[in-house]
């Protein structure tokens, strides 16, 4: 066997890693970082000490060349990772933060639509109630037969517009023509009147005989 073939071998079983670590290690993703920066400096140790022991073969300036821009290499292959990494955590911290202004810019247009919608129900409630009240008006009613029926319809209308519409339709269209006596008509408390917001002017029809 030939004498650096020897060397390479010794150094090997030593531990070293003789010439074949830096190959090793530049070629395979296996080891991390720091294991290949460690077997360079190992190997870059190695090489000292066989200059320092004086032997011509390993004091090749092609080789300390070699080695030197092997680990020149692997660092600018680590700082392109870690630029690589810092870019790529930056972009995971930018497409985050627009998933979450993108979330709250949802949550808002919802609120803002849901919002549009119950102020259209209370818009539509509103517009069904004046018609509600539109076509009670409008309902033919049968006519009062008696004083007695038309006072119970007046004091509700003094006491609870709403039922009173519902019941006997608007104080304006009641038909009392077969009414002969109104007597007492609307004789009722001073706060049922009151009550009644002017109850004389929404009957708006001549009670003279």
């Amino acid at each position: 066997m030939p004498p650096r073939a020897q060397k390479k071998k010794k150094r090997n079983e030593e531990g070293g890693g003789g010439d074949v670590f830096p190959e090793r290690v530049c070629g395979t993703d296996v080891f991390s970082d720091e294991v290949k920066v460690e077997a360079l400096v190992a190997v870059k140790q190695g090489r000292e000490q066989d200059r320092a022991g004086g032997n011509p073969q390993e004091n090749n300036v092609e080789e300390i060349q070699a080695e030197e821009s092997s680990m020149s290499m692997l660092l600018k292959e680590m700082r392109s990772v870690r630029e690589e990494m810092k870019g790529l955590q930056e972009k995971t911290r930018k497409e985050i933060k627009g998933v979450k202004g993108e979330m709250v810019n949802r949550s808002e247009e919802t609120g803002q639509k849901m919002e549009s919608v119950f102020e259209e129900l209370i818009s539509v409630k509103d517009e069904l109630r004046e018609a509600r009240k539109d076509i009670t008006a409008l309902k033919p009613r049968d006519k009062f037969q008696s004083n007695k029926e038309l006072k119970a319809a007046a004091r509700l209308w003094c006491t609870d517009r709403n039922k009173a519409i519902a019941k006997y339709g608007h104080i304006s269209s009641w038909n009392v023509s077969s009414i002969t006596s109104m007597v007492l008509l609307f004789g009722m408390t001073t706060e049922e009147i009151e009550h009644g917001n002017r109850w004389n002017k929404d009957f708006n029809q001549d009670i003279s005989l």
